[in-house]
Formats: structure tokens, C-alpha cells, sequence
């Protein structure tokens, strides 16, 4: 007969784990610092995360000078003696250590404060670990961040740009608009140029403020490679971030514009029964 209860609660012959292989596999390491005589002892893997070979460490933590770069140094100590001064129990930090190939890689490190019965700081015991996956993904979602802000910018750009215009009725609606100084900061800018679509050519109608158009380009073709051009083509709007990616995305137009302090534009197509009439 097959007991089977005591079937499903077997258990591995080697379980519980052991913690080393449980650290080396979340690439951790442990240390223990000796505050008495100095001795900073670390494990095989805190050598690992160190890219210091066992005899290339003698327990001295001035050792770690080839790894820690001076200003890290500095930080990591300042941060340690204000524990120990201010009588935390514990203190935790990223930073940067050098490898053997000369590249910089993040690390974090905890320690956890060891006392006396009368409050002395005798021994300080933790871990230290390879951050570098951490710490891209938190770039990562940083960027991403960022990214997400910029598209929130020019959706509200756009929603902007449509409440200003949704009374204007003609073209001259459009102009007045433009042409106001609330209409400028109600879209956030500093300057607005406007163009309508004639015979195939875009003609620049209004500026505002004065002089804030582009030399050149009062007439152009709509199959020029121009922001405004291509936003009435595609009907789609152009954003331009930033002055590089102006001089990048269109360099016919950057040597006109280099003098006008642009850095950043928005083109909108203006559209009418489905068809485009300017931008």
C-alpha cells in the first residue's frame, strides 16, 4: 500500500539550500568587516562581484582601491562612518566599481551594524551585488519616461491648437488667431507661421510675430523636403524636438533657420472637406 501523504510531502535530500549557491545565482556575495582589527573579509563570490581573483585580496580594505574608484571611495566611507555615528543598524548604497577590462559597473551594497552591550560598533556583516541589470532597467523605464512626456506634450500641443481654432470660421479666423499673442501662449510658442496651399505651392500668409518666418521659403513646392510641405502631403502634424534633429531631418532648410533661435517646432496641417488647405 502506497502512502501517499507521505508521498506528497517528500522533500529534495539537499532542501533547504544551502545560501551560497542561492547568493552566486542572484550574483550576491557577503562580507564581514572586523572593526577591531580592520579585517574586511569577503566570500568567493563578493570576489566574483569585486572581478578579483582570492589572491589578488588579502582581507585589507585598502585592497579594494584597484576596484573602487577614489570618489566612490570617499562616498562609501563617508556613508559608512555616519551610520556608525548616528547609530543606525543598518545602511545600504549603489555605486560604481571599476572592472579588470577598465569598464565601470554598478553595484549595491547593505550592511547590517553589529554593537556592543554598550552601543560600540564591533562588526559589520552584508552583501554586495552586481547591479548592472538594475540599473539599465531603471534607465530604461527612465527613458521611457521621458518618451512618455514628450508624447504627452504634443498630444497637448494638438488638443491646444484645436480649441484656439475651433471658432474660426475663414481664413482671416485663422490668421487673427495666429496672429494674437494670447493665441501664442495659449499653443506654447513663441512664434507661428502660416501657409496655404495654392496651385500645388504653399504660400506663407502670416506670421507672428513679425519677422518670425522663415527667409526663402514664403513659396514653396509641396513636394519640397519641408516640415510644413510634408505635414501638408501626409496630413499628418511634424515635431521637431530639437535643434539637431532639425539640421538632421531637413538640411535644405537648417542654414535659413540657424539665425532665428528655433528649437523646437510643431507643423499641423490644416484640413478642410478632407483635403488640405495649409499648414
Amino acid at each position: 500500500m502506497v502512502d501517499r501523504g507521505a508521498s506528497a510531502l517528500s522533500l529534495p535530500d539537499d532542501w533547504p539550500a544551502h545560501p551560497d549557491p542561492i547568493l552566486a545565482l542572484n550574483r550576491m556575495g557577503s562580507f564581514d568587516w572586523d572593526l577591531d582589527s580592520g579585517l574586511f573579509h569577503m566570500d568567493a563570490q563578493a570576489h566574483e562581484v569585486f572581478d578579483l581573483r582570492p589572491d589578488e585580496y588579502d582581507d585589507n580594505p585598502m585592497s579594494l582601491a584597484v576596484r573602487v574608484p577614489r570618489a566612490e571611495a570617499h562616498r562609501l566611507d563617508a556613508l559608512v562612518a555616519q551610520a556608525i555615528k548616528d547609530g543606525s543598524e543598518n545602511y545600504g548604497t549603489y555605486f560604481r566599481l571599476r572592472c579588470r577590462d577598465g569598464t565601470l559597473r554598478w553595484t549595491h551594497t547593505q550592511g547590517y551594524i553589529r554593537r556592543d552591550e554598550t552601543g560600540r560598533p564591533r562588526r559589520i556583516v552584508g552583501i554586495v551585488r552586481d547591479a548592472t541589470q538594475e540599473m539599465a532597467e531603471l534607465e530604461a523605464r527612465r527613458e521611457q519616461a521621458a518618451q512618455d512626456e514628450v508624447r504627452r506634450r504634443q498630444t497637448n500641443v494638438v488638443q491646444l491648437t484645436t480649441a484656439a481654432l475651433a471658432h474660426a470660421r475663414t481664413v482671416q479666423d485663422v490668421i487673427d488667431v495666429l496672429k494674437d499673442t494670447h493665441g501664442l501662449t495659449h499653443l506654447g510658442a513663441t512664434s507661428l507661421v502660416m501657409g496655404l496651399v495654392e496651385a500645388g505651392r504653399i504660400r506663407l500668409i502670416a506670421e507672428g510675430p513679425a519677422g518670425s518666418f522663415v527667409p526663402g521659403t514664403d513659396i514653396t513646392r509641396i513636394d519640397e523636403p519641408y516640415p510644413m510641405s510634408e505635414a501638408v502631403r501626409t496630413l499628418t502634424p511634424r515635431f521637431i524636438e530639437s535643434p539637431e534633429e532639425f539640421a538632421d531631418r531637413y538640411p535644405i532648410l537648417w542654414p535659413h533657420i540657424t539665425g532665428l533661435n528655433i528649437t523646437s517646432a510643431a507643423y499641423l496641417p490644416l484640413i478642410a472637406e478632407a483635403r488640405p488647405i495649409g499648414a
